[in-house]
């Protein structure tokens, strides 16, 4: 019987180190707390248009939303209320992409009416309106010192204009297929562009002359961004996929 109880006492003892030395077993573990998630708040709905919503910008002081779509109209919104603040009209048909100046007091907008539109942002006044383009402007962008506007068409070409009197200075000629996005490197000297021949291209802004053509994506290219220090593009395509590239 004593043999019995003292293995008894030797398995306890055992078992009490196992478990962590000589503390009682008995107690709990202690409960670490999880750190909190991180949670995205919805802001609100602003409502006005009619019918598909196809583009929306921020002004660069992030008081003003601008917007475009399928009712042929570009709006102008209070970020702080979602109030809208005025519609713009001129196009006769879908607005597809819409671009604030660098000072926030012009936008661009360009649409299946070919044209590409400026805007006083203060006020909603028409500017003027750029032709050239033969077909559908998809993409507009202005140079960061807000003296250059590009734009990309389905008309294959890029065109560069003269903000403040809207002439054309250039048309750059090399996709052999839409042009779907265009975007200025934060200096200025460089623009990308990619498409629906699935390459993303480099140009000169002064000369307008192709620096280089990247292939790669296996589909349409409908997206394309300039890092904030001009050394990377980022290219987004219908094979799924996001690219990186150094800047030449």
């Amino acid at each position: 019987m004593k043999r019995y109880f003292l293995m008894f006492n030797v398995f306890l003892a055992m078992m009490i180190v196992a478990c962590g030395g000589d503390e009682d077993i008995t107690s709990p573990t202690p409960i670490v707390p999880r750190p909190e998630p991180v949670r995205t708040y919805y802001k609100g709905t602003l409502e006005g248009h009619t019918d598909y919503v196809l583009c929306v910008a921020f002004s660069p002081d992030g008081r003003t939303i601008t917007s475009g779509g399928h009712d042929d109209t570009v709006r102008l919104w209070n970020a702080n209320t979602g109030s809208e603040i005025q519609t713009l009209k001129g196009h006769t048909d879908f607005v597809y992409s819409v671009a604030f100046s660098s000072d926030g007091r012009t936008i661009a907008s360009g649409g299946y009416d070919r044209t590409v539109r400026l805007w006083d942002a203060n006020d909603g006044t028409h500017i003027r309106t750029l032709t050239g383009h033969t077909d559908t402007v998809w993409s507009v962008a202005f140079s960061s010192d807000g003296l250059k506007i590009i734009t990309g068409s389905r008309d294959s070409t890029i065109r560069l204009w003269n903000a403040n009197n809207g002439s054309e200075i250039q048309t750059l000629k090399g996709h052999t297929k839409a042009v779907t996005s265009v975007a200025f490197s934060s200096d200025g000297r460089t623009i990308a562009s990619g498409g629906y021949d699935r390459t993303v291209r480099f140009w000169n802004a002064n000369t307008g002359s192709e620096i280089q053509t990247l292939k790669g994506h296996a589909d349409f290219v409908y997206s394309v961004a300039f890092s904030p220090d001009g050394k990377v593009l980022v290219s987004g395509s219908a094979d799924k996929t996001v690219r990186m590239w150094d800047v030449p």
